[in-house]
């Protein structure tokens, strides 16, 4: 009897509905045709980016994301991300039209994923260039809307990123009272398929 009694046991535990799995927000999101458009001020004019799909390199998946600057003494360009679950990576840039490719010596750490109060990183495991580190949400106000937003700071540097938006706004001193700001303006997923 008390065979049977452990064996139903046994067996109940395996019919027990799974433990819902909190899921990963997305601060990176990256599907082909999203578009982010920026407004910026002092030293960067806007730019449109929009995500124009993948390329394999080396046995690894890479984002590519074309950036057309307001700017034309910038131009446009494409960056390569090497985006995975743990973290997001620039591994290359090149002129619009990806030719030639110019890649990073080293790719650089953008963000390490997922974004959590308190994570400190380097850019490159060699890097001289001050940590990243996330601090507390914050709530940034744009004129394509009011996201909950983590902040991510590198010395005189900072960047917001919204869950399932991406960069929402960024910063930057110049040096005495002056800063470089770009801001969300605009952000347009693809439609569902």
């Amino acid at each position: 009897m008390q065979v049977r009694i452990l064996g139903l046991l046994w067996s109940l535990a395996f019919l027990q509905p799974p433990v819902p799995q909190e899921k990963t927000k997305d601060y990176f999101p990256a599907p082909k045709g999203m578009e982010w458009v920026y407004e910026g001020s002092w030293r960067t004019r806007g730019d449109t980016t929009v995500v124009v799909g993948t390329e394999k390199v080396d046995d690894e998946t890479w984002t590519i994301f074309e950036t057309k600057s307001d700017d034309p003494a910038r131009g446009d360009t494409w960056t390569y991300y090497r985006i995975q679950e743990a973290a997001v990576h620039l591994v290359a840039t090149a002129p619009k039209g990806g030719k030639p490719l110019e890649r990073l010596k080293e790719p650089l750490l953008l963000l390490k994923l997922p974004l959590k109060m308190g994570d400190k990183w380097k850019l490159t495991p060699d890097s001289k260039e001050p940590e990243c580190s996330v601090d507390a949400p914050e709530r940034v106000k744009t004129k394509a809307g009011e996201y909950l937003c983590m902040k991510v700071v590198s010395g005189d540097s900072a960047w917001w990123y919204a869950p399932d938006v991406g960069l929402v706004k960024s910063t930057r001193s110049l040096g005495s009272k002056s800063e470089s700001n770009r801001t969300l303006t605009k952000v347009t997923s693809p439609p569902a398929k």
